[in-house]
């Protein structure tokens, strides 16, 4: 790699960096939607910059100085990458929901645009990388997120979170990823670049310190995936420097050089795991010691139900997959019992495995397409490993490779959040930046600068105000969260139009709404009869155009059967309440809701048979036992209405409702 002169190109790079640090720190409690949306806000606004900045000063070199615009291309890795787009474009055009699948789920938030910005992150900082300083720098500011996310982990874990961002009763701490299982996939990509030291740090306490922390991260993370791809990454390590040491060149010329990266991570491996068995010996029955266990059990895990489950969509959908971000939608029809009573309470909208997402959401092309991105990037590195006479880029490519076999692992059963997808991108462009010798530099005139470079400004122009409008947006929806909380109805629904105002292809926002106004027009006894029709009338054709935008039909219907009910509409409402069940047999939520309305009908029979079911298949749900203590006072079982009751002020101290009722209860009791 040559070290090129100072020029404008600093200004994107600032902006590169940017992009590297915010992303996986972005995380505020100030939105509704803390995670996903925040750190895609932080991706597509900086990412935009870095995009402009780049362009135009590559566009003012060419119009200006007459010097043709150049990008560096290295066909054993740009034309997967290309591959991959290409199929992302396709399965776009024939998804299940194009627009869906263009902007992303307001949970997941990663659509189309997400790949092709992944994409054009890659093309332009693969150039920029060739900089030794500059890929330096990347990996060491990759290394202090990496460690400083790891010692925010380990805060949450001893009780305190000064920001407010682990969310109660969860066990396993997520730092600033929102969830356990990206935190844990994000170390694992760094772990191997921290423990072969490719940010060239000089201390040599932190040449042990930061490993031993990212280390120490993933294991806290309670993320099986991760500590296999940690394993994974080692043994390729272990594996390649036996291989390579058999030679008489490159690192067998530094053998006193090469075996202190390889002793350290030897003794960090060993030291971590003489404590982890300790720990298991001392504490068998710790949640941390549980989670290790269990990945030599197979016994009973949803995952592998859900893999059966899944191939359907294969099946139907094999060239072109359903659509980025049609997973849930796509699986609703092959969604079996056994798998719904594994998993009770929640739902899936991913297969839990990076290739079979792939296969299913961008069909035989995309997966192809993905997998050809991977081994080429792994071919690439161990040609090079192999090839190179200098004992650092032979480390460098070592590296990589262990980098490419951890990500592999962590796939198989998991997936990626915007944090790992952009590091996953950027370490493929610094793999194509450091194999220089495969890259060469292709040159395009100023007609073609201009039809290139233009619309890609005024595309990201527009992202950058589309994603602040969304941020607009979702504080407008947290605030009608928190108004309904506090019975401001009104305040509340004027919350959420102006949200659904600003963003309209947020399906969430709209179901949330029709919801809202259901639960506060089923509540409300003082409510006038005309004023209660108006706003379930409302709510309906709300729902009604939800059917074949949200992602969840059979959560639209199910909420679709239950204002049907309030507008006696009975006939609509059975045969939508006969699908809902069809579809989806547990479907615990809407069978408390289901219940409260014969509750309030004065059908007990019928809200005890809801009732039987839900509470056999035990979730934990206090909404389940908050109607389970009101059916019971109804039918005058008064000692289980009140040991539901307890239970639920043991749950959530302080409960309105639970103090309410066991107030009445105690009432009947008095003489």
């Amino acid at each position: 790699m040559d070290t090129r002169t100072n020029n404008l190109t600093y200004i994107p790079f600032y902006f590169f960096v940017l992009l590297i640090i915010s992303v996986p720190f972005a995380i505020t409690m100030y939105f509704e939607n803390p995670v996903d949306l925040v750190k895609m806000s932080a991706f597509i606004i900086t990412g935009s910059f870095f995009v402009m900045f780049s362009l135009a000063i590559a566009a003012e070199d060419n119009l200006i100085k007459g010097n043709s615009l150049s990008f560096s291309i290295n066909k054993s890795l740009d034309i997967p990458v290309f591959i991959f787009i290409l199929a992302a474009v396709l399965s776009t055009i024939f998804s299940l929901n194009p627009k869906v699948s263009v902007f992303g789920q307001y949970q997941r938030q990663i659509g189309l645009i997400t790949f092709i910005y992944l994409a054009v992150i890659y093309f332009l900082s693969s150039g920029m990388l060739q900089d030794k300083k500059r890929f330096t720098l990347l990996f060491s500011l990759a290394e202090i997120t990496a460690v400083a996310v790891s010692l925010y982990s380990f805060i949450q874990i001893s009780g305190n979170d000064p920001f407010g961002i682990q969310q109660p009763g969860v066990d396993r701490p997520s730092s600033t990823f929102g969830n356990a299982v990206f935190f844990g996939g994000f170390l694992a990509l760094m772990f191997p670049f921290s423990a072969l030291n490719i940010s060239s740090k000089n201390n040599k306490i932190f040449k042990v310190l930061f490993p031993v922390i990212i280390l120490g991260g993933i294991i806290v993370s309670g993320t099986r995936s991760a500590y296999i791809a940690v394993a994974a990454e080692i043994a390729v390590i272990l594996v390649i420097y036996f291989l390579v040491n058999r030679n008489k060149k490159g690192i067998a010329e530094h053998p006193q050089n090469t075996g202190k990266y390889i002793k350290n991570i030897l003794f960090t491996t060993g030291g971590v795991l003489l404590i982890l068995i300790l720990y298991m010996l001392i504490f068998p029955e710790s949640f941390l010691s549980g989670r290790i266990l269990s990945i030599f059990s197979s016994s009973n895990n949803p995952r592998l139900v859900l893999w059966q489950d899944s191939f359907g969509l294969f099946l139907k959908y094999p060239l072109t997959g359903t659509g980025i971000a049609m997973f849930s939608s796509a699986f609703e029809e092959f969604y079996s019992n056994r798998l719904r009573f594994l998993e009770r309470s929640g739902y899936f909208d991913h297969p839990h495995n990076n290739y079979l997402y792939m296969l299913y959401s961008m069909g035989i092309i995309g997966l192809l397409a993905y997998m050809g991105i991977l081994v080429q990037a792994a071919r690439r590195s161990l040609i090079n490993i192999f090839k190179r006479e200098d004992l650092q880029e032979k480390i460098v490519f070592m590296s990589f490779a262990a980098f490419i076999a951890g990500y592999c692992v962590y796939g198989l059963t998991n997936f990626d959040d915007i944090s790992i997808l952009l590091y996953f991108f950027v370490f493929l462009a610094a793999l194509k930046a450091a194999d220089a010798e495969k890259t060469k530099e292709v040159f395009i005139s100023r007609k073609i600068t201009a039809i290139i470079v233009v619309p890609l400004i005024l595309v990201c122009s527009f992202n950058i105000y589309s994603s602040i409008n969304d941020m607009k947006a979702d504080r407008f929806f947290k605030l009608g969260n928190n108004l309904i909380k506090q019975g401001k109805f009104a305040e509340a629904v004027y919350n959420m139009n102006t949200a659904i105002a600003l963003n309209d292809y947020y399906t969430d926002y709209k179901y949330a709404l029709a919801n809202t106004v259901y639960r506060q027009v089923f509540s409300s006894e003082t409510m006038p009869k005309e004023t209660k029709m108006n706003l379930l009338n409302q709510s309906a054709r709300q729902v009604e155009g939800l059917k074949n935008s949200h992602y969840f039909i059979n959560e639209s219907n199910a909420l679709l059967s239950l204002i049907y009910y309030e507008m006696d509409r009975e006939q609509e409402a059975k045969m939508l309440e006969g699908e809902v069940l069809k579809k989806d047999s547990v479907n615990i939520t809407y069978r408390i809701n289901l219940a409260r309305y014969y509750i309030k009908k004065g059908d007990l029979r019928k809200a005890d048979e809801l009732m039987n079911v839900v509470l056999e298949l035990r979730p934990k749900s206090l909404d389940a036992y908050l109607t389970a203590a009101y059916l019971n006072f109804k039918q005058g079982n008064i000692e289980a209405a009140k040991n539901y009751c307890e239970q639920i002020l043991i749950a959530e101290p302080g409960n309105q409702f639970a103090v309410k009722l066991l107030n009445e209860i105690n009432a009947l009791k008095k003489p």
